[in-house]
């Protein structure tokens, strides 16, 4: 491999899913040139082996140096928070489609576009196994979901055969001890629907850290424009269910059980509620309540056999593994 096919510009570097993609990449002999917006991000990408590139998605011309440097890029910076629809519009898909672009003029020849799983949930029904060709349908109840799903669509048009290739990957629940998930679960305001007795899909953010590495390192011939990836196959018995994730996490951090329960359908209805009030008094905006009720209340499960099959991913490790680690340490 030639200096620049083994350097990787990384958005996103000093986040919690971009700390282990570095600190995985350098260990294994890539270059990596991390986006770094404040002098706290570039010590954090420069502790972990990565050379920061001070830059800014607001300006994209910032990224100009990196990315004629690159071989690869692994697109991680998302809005995943926040309350007006423009500024998800902004962040997640326009930006991403400006970076992808650039990245192809640059003479990069892979784009990574870090998705979410999340696209497979459905309004009021669980999802169930859902494979990356079922369509996806109307995901305007919650801008997050439906910037994520027009920006792969806009991404895969800037596909040039046999010189730029883009693929999104869709992992669904990313978790560690350390994740904003946890931080959620543990949070005074977290509650458990249906007390989280029902499959999720899920991935330690290390797994995802490899899914991300066979991606940068697979051939042409062996990607699809989508993969979902996930910690354990299709169907497998070792799937979790979401209170084991919120019990094992809450357990790490001094709290027992799942926490506060409620039923699903009192939940859709209080959110349905505060989400009506929220656009009432702040238009153009949007809450996302009773999205998070139809994400977290239901099944929501995805079928990753096809990153199985096409780049051989077994994820490193066992989810259930470190789950009974993180319990037992307490």
């Amino acid at each position: 491999m030639t200096e620049r096919s083994k350097t990787i510009f990384v958005t996103g570097g000093s986040g919690f899913v971009g700390k282990a993609l570095l600190k995985r990449l350098t260990a294994n002999g890539w270059t990596v040139l991390a986006m770094a917006r404040s002098e706290s991000a570039a010590k954090i990408v420069a502790d972990l082996g990565a050379e920061p590139v001070i830059a800014s998605l607001e300006d994209l011309g910032t990224c100009t140096d990196a990315l004629s440097r690159s071989g690869a890029v692994v697109h991680l910076a998302a809005r995943k928070s926040g309350s007006k629809v423009a500024d998800y519009w902004r962040d997640n898909h326009d930006t991403a489609v400006e970076l992808a672009q650039r990245s192809c003029a640059s003479g990069v020849s892979r784009f990574v576009f870090v998705s979410t799983g999340s696209l497979a949930a459905r309004a009021d029904e669980p999802a169930c196994c859902v494979k990356e060709d079922e369509p996806v349908g109307d995901q305007a109840w919650l801008p997050y979901l439906d910037t994520k799903k027009n920006a792969e669509r806009s991404i895969q048009g800037c596909d040039i055969e046999g010189q730029f290739r883009t693929v999104s990957l869709r992992p669904c629940l990313i978790w560690a001890q350390d994740a904003p998930f946890a931080d959620n679960v543990t949070s005074g305001s977290w509650r458990a629907i249906n007390g989280g007795d029902h499959l999720h899909s899920t991935i330690h953010v290390d797994n995802l850290a490899q899914a991300i590495e066979l991606v940068l390192k697979a051939e042409d011939a062996q990607l699809a424009p989508v993969f979902h990836v996930n910690d354990y196959p299709t169907g497998d018995p070792k799937t979790l269910k979401l209170a084991e994730v919120v019990e094992a996490l809450r357990k790490s951090r001094g709290q027992s059980g799942v926490g506060s329960t409620v039923p699903y359908g009192l939940a859709k209805a209080g959110a349905g509620i505060t989400d009506f009030f929220f656009r009432l008094f702040n238009p153009g905006s949007v809450l996302g309540a009773r999205a998070a009720v139809q994400m977290f209340g239901q099944e929501l499960t995805t079928d990753d056999s096809l990153i199985r099959k096409r780049l051989g991913y077994e994820a490193e490790h066992d989810a259930r593994e470190i789950l009974a680690r993180l319990s037992e340490a307490c």
